[in-house]
């Protein structure tokens, strides 16, 4: 070993027992303890051995404890007696230290020792012992005095301690010392072989009585000899100087490199988001002595730095991999130094997660080489993970064949990175295949598709996809018994039946109409049905709907009148709850407007003819849509007075009241054939009439509308 630079390194190793340390009272009741502080005998305190060198320099030093009447207290390890912290009975006591064997002769193995200290204790307190430690034996060290010199003369060699019998071997450059007992002869001697193959065995040095604590300093060199034999022209400058303890450490002695790293947790796992902000991380060593060589494998599991995995080492590292890697973003340390870091935090901002959304794996291995050994080896990944995104959608948005998202939530991830290379998708096949909605974020279909049930997601860089949300389109219905093909037909109980549509869908005011009254002429007040339907005057099928004014009095045609009869025909979604009362001309129509309903149409259309009364009349149609509160949020309507008598196509638009439409609950369709109001419709008296399975009729009737074919139009 050369004691090159060892002076930077503090060797004995001083764990201070401090003397706050809580001390338990059973244990100091008729004793004490010592606190023994280990120093370098040319160091003051402070610059004891750091503690950092306790694990691996003071499990070397034994402690021995002996009271002064030759009992022997204590024998172990100094690292032990610092946790057992032993009790010592009252008394005085001689406490030494030592460190390694006392061998005759061996490379690299010095042996320290102590002072003998006296000391006593008292009971219930701490006394303070510092041992001074020595170098117990002694070492020798060479050098050439011109290097160039010594290797051009010289082929191979060796030098020889000799100490009796027993000799090692060493060279000028190999970091190797010969250490020997004090007291001893030693003798050194050169051996080998010239560049002009001349034999050496040239004894150069000895040494009769060696001395405790000293280090033998010879510097060979070389003069030139008329004879041409190099042994006999050697000459050696002999130095002899003290040596303190922290001098002579040997390298393996000195605890090994550590590896830690910046920015990974416990287990050695850094993760990091894609797209976040690059957070430090760094591979970090330090050592006692100057770093010699770094290790270290990669394998990236990010494809886009996959061509950097293979392993390195930094002493020998070739121009390229060491451009490549740094292209990378990787900082490497620089050698000869007692610390450096292997820096990614220039790569992470580009790393990637999995196409798929998986976590993705960079695992960087790491070991160092210092003091003549290899740190333990460290393996660190970083751990890229998807960003966690997912599409905001409300249903309310999702009609029978359009569909919209309303943005991306971004829970983890930077949202300006995400949201700028977004798209999204739906699946009709439960995820199996998605599709790009065809206008960014809203997606409308030509036909409402079979499969109402979609799923949707977010897609970042065209790979990788958010949370998936169920979403269901509505189903385009239609109105029941929209062409008016089935009815039946009731019996008032008086002159004329009651037309009933026999879906429970729709009503009609015939209730108004043909209330009666329990008079001695037993007939209604209002006695003709307002709606019935027509197997003549008919579009498609075999029956339409006609709705007609009417303003029958008693009997049908009773020559009196009451305005509140006078009413139009009505069709509607909904429940008559108007009134049945028999007084004369008493009672008003009211309607429960609307019928449960869940989808929201975009028109209403209709086939149609009108004979407005008299030329002067006009019939309406309403539509209302209504969320479940109540409230109406798409309506539509249309009135006329044209006379039409050819069927006819009439489509009205049903106007939404905002973007944010909440989803149907009920719908009302409302079809008069006058829209003048109760008591105001216009009629001619006792006009002729045919009306289906009852025949030819007199009454008083005015306008009448025929409808048939109705049905709701689904645009969105």
């Amino acid at each position: 070993m050369k004691l090159r630079g060892y002076i930077y390194y503090l060797l004995i190793l001083s764990v201070v027992f401090s003397a706050c340390t809580q001390l338990e009272e059973d244990m100091m009741s008729d004793g004490g303890r010592f606190n023994i502080t280990l120093s370098d005998s040319k160091s003051d305190k402070s610059r004891s051995l750091p503690s950092e060198l306790s694990d691996e320099l003071t499990s070397e030093f034994y402690l021995t404890i002996n009271h002064s009447n030759g009992v022997k207290a204590y024998k172990g390890k100094y690292s032990d007696y610092q946790i057992k912290q032993p009790a010592f009975k009252e008394g005085e006591y001689s406490i030494a230290a030592s460190l390694g064997e006392d061998v005759l002769l061996a490379l690299d193995s010095p042996y320290y020792e102590s002072e003998d200290k006296l000391a006593s204790i008292e009971v219930g307190k701490v006394t303070n012992v510092d041992l001074i430690c020595y170098v117990a034996n002694s070492l020798a060290s060479f050098s050439f005095a011109n290097t160039d010199q010594a290797k051009s003369l010289l082929q191979v060699y060796q030098i020889v301690t000799k100490v009796g019998d027993t000799e090692v071997s060493c060279t000028v450059d190999d970091g190797k010392n010969p250490y020997f007992r004090s007291g001893e002869n030693v003798s050194f001697i050169l051996k080998g072989t010239t560049s002009e193959g001349v034999s050496l065995d040239y004894t150069f040095a000895n040494i009769p009585s060696v001395e405790k604590g000293k280090n033998y300093k010879y510097t060979i060199s070389f003069g030139t000899s008329d004879t041409g034999n190099v042994g006999l022209d050697i000459a050696v400058d002999e130095t002899i100087e003290d040596v303190t303890v922290n001098e002579t450490v040997p390298e393996n002695w000195l605890p090994k490199p550590t590896v830690s790293a910046q920015g990974f947790n416990e287990h050695g796992i850094l993760e990091y988001t894609e797209t976040e902000e690059a957070v430090n991380a760094a591979v970090s060593f330090q050592s006692y002595k100057p770093i010699e060589n770094v290790k270290f494998t990669l394998n990236f599991g990010d494809r886009k730095l996959s061509s950097l995995n293979k392993s390195y080492e930094l002493a020998s590292l070739s121009p390229e991999d060491k451009s490549a890697l740094e292209q990378a973003g990787i900082v490497l340390p620089v050698l000869n130094s007692t610390s450096g870091e292997l820096n990614f935090k220039n790569v992470i901002s580009g790393l990637l997660c999995a196409d798929d959304g998986s976590s993705v794996d960079n695992n960087i291995v790491v070991s160092v080489f210092a003091n003549e050994r290899w740190s333990d080896e460290k393996q660190y990944t970083i751990r890229t993970l998807k960003p966690e995104f997912g599409v905001t959608v409300n249903e309310n948005d999702f009609w029978t064949k359009t569909f919209s998202v309303r943005g991306c939530e971004i829970l983890t991830g930077n949202s300006e990175t995400i949201l700028s290379n977004l798209k999204y998708q739906y699946s009709e096949d439960n995820g199996s295949t998605w599709y790009d909605l065809n206008n960014s974020m809203t997606h409308k279909f030509d036909i409402a598709p079979d499969n109402k049930n979609l799923r949707v997601r977010a897609l970042y860089r065209g790979t990788v996809p958010s949370t998936e949300n169920d979403v269901v389109l509505e189903v385009p219905e239609q109105l029941p018994n929209s062409g008016m093909e089935e009815w039946i037909t009731e019996d008032s109980k008086w002159d004329f039946p009651n037309y009933i549509p026999t879906s429970d869908f729709w009503d009609t005011n015939n209730k108004f109409t043909l209330r009666y009254s329990l008079s001695i002429f037993l007939s209604a007040y209002n006695g003709f049905p307002a709606v019935s339907y027509s197997t003549i005057n008919k579009h498609s099928g075999q029956k339409s709907i006609e709705l007609r004014n009417t303003a029958a009095g008693p009997v049908g045609t009773g020559s009196i009148v009451y305005d509140n009869n006078r009413v139009a025909g009505m069709l509607f979604t909904g429940i008559y709850t108007g009134t049945t009362s028999t007084s004369i001309a008493d009672g008003n129509i009211s309607i429960d407007e609307g019928r449960s309903f869940y989808s929201r149409p975009t028109k209403l259309t209709y086939w149609y003819t009108y004979e407005p009364y008299d030329g002067n009349d006009t019939y309406e149609v309403i539509v209302k849509v209504f969320d479940s509160e109540g409230n109406i949020i798409g309506n539509g309507g249309f009135t006329s007075n044209q006379q039409i008598t050819e069927w006819s196509l009439n489509t009205i638009d049903i106007v939404y009241t905002s973007e944010d439409v909440k989803k149907a609950d009920k719908l009302y369709v409302l079809f008069k054939s006058s829209n003048a109001g109760q008591g105001n419709v216009p009629y001619g008296k006792k006009r002729k009439l045919n009306i289906a399975d009852y025949g030819d009729v007199t009454t008083h009737y005015g306008s009448i509308l025929r409808l048939d074919d109705i049905s709701l139009v689904y645009d969105k």
